[in-house]
């Protein structure tokens, strides 16, 4: 790593309910990550998309990565985008977070300084909506679907022996579940095709299905499916959830009858 000479120029993070696992970072690695940017002089590019739409409790939440960059000198830049926010995921549009001299030059860029197309629009909308409602109804919603995922799972597959959710998600918009063993996605991406959708592991991997040896599972290999809570309401979200495990237990019996 970086103690043993590596260098890196940049790193890339999603600090809070990251995709496709829906975990964060805690306060202690926060500090430790701003320690190790300093002492290796390497940039932070914090992707912030899901920090605003978090239903974790304040006083377990850790502060912004921003938070600890508090040096002019420091390295970091936060990304943050109103597509999530509100809901209109082709509204390539955001703010950034940065020290002043990093901000001073990416205000000269043209895109920035051109004043025309969606930010003045955008910049109309934001003073006028009561954005935190929207984000309020938007939290209340998304916590009641993955609440409604965990119900449907616990009645249906109790022992978690189908699906089992590596850990229950707080905000954001995604979850990582654990597929039986020796079963792999596109499996059951294929029998659920008329049904639901999700996004096999490997689509989640920088280096795509380059990062498995083969397509094919041996009868110990964990595979994992991404799915999203966002983009339905609950009834569809429930019915989904019972889909996925119909069609698990299907695969299942075809796998131990061809043995």
């Amino acid at each position: 790593g970086l103690r043993d000479g590596r260098k890196i120029d940049a790193l890339y993070l999603i600090p809070r309910h990251g995709n496709p696992s829906g975990t964060t970072l805690s306060a202690e690695r926060r500090k430790k990550l701003a320690a190790l940017s300093r002492e290796y002089d390497f940039w932070i590019l914090a992707d912030e998309t899901y920090d605003l739409l978090d239903w974790t409790p304040h006083k377990c939440r850790p502060k912004r990565l921003a938070y600890y960059f508090d040096r002019p000198t420091d390295k970091f830049v936060g990304l943050n985008s109103f597509s999530k926010i509100l809901a209109a995921p082709g509204l390539r549009l955001g703010w950034i977070e940065a020290p002043l001299s990093v901000l001073d030059k990416l205000i000269q860029n043209g895109v920035v300084r051109s004043g025309g197309g969606y930010a003045p629009f955008l910049s109309s909308l934001i003073t006028q909506f009561d954005v935190h409602t929207h984000l309020d109804a938007l939290i209340c919603e998304y916590r009641n679907n993955v609440n409604a995922i965990i119900q449907e799972l616990q009645e249906h597959d109790p022992k978690g022996e189908l699906l089992s959710v590596t850990s229950t998600p707080t905000g954001g918009y995604f979850m990582w579940l654990r597929l039986p063993p020796g079963m792999h996605p596109d499996s059951l991406l294929d029998a659920a095709k008329h049904d639901v959708t999700f996004l096999p592991d490997y689509r989640c991997h920088p280096a795509g299905e380059s990062s498995f040896v083969s397509k094919s599972v041996n009868d110990n290999e964990q595979r994992f499916i991404r799915i999203c809570f966002a983009m339905q309401d609950e009834p569809y979200i429930r019915q989904g959830i019972r889909s996925l495990l119909k069609h698990i237990r299907s695969l299942l019996v075809v796998s131990t009858t061809t043995k």
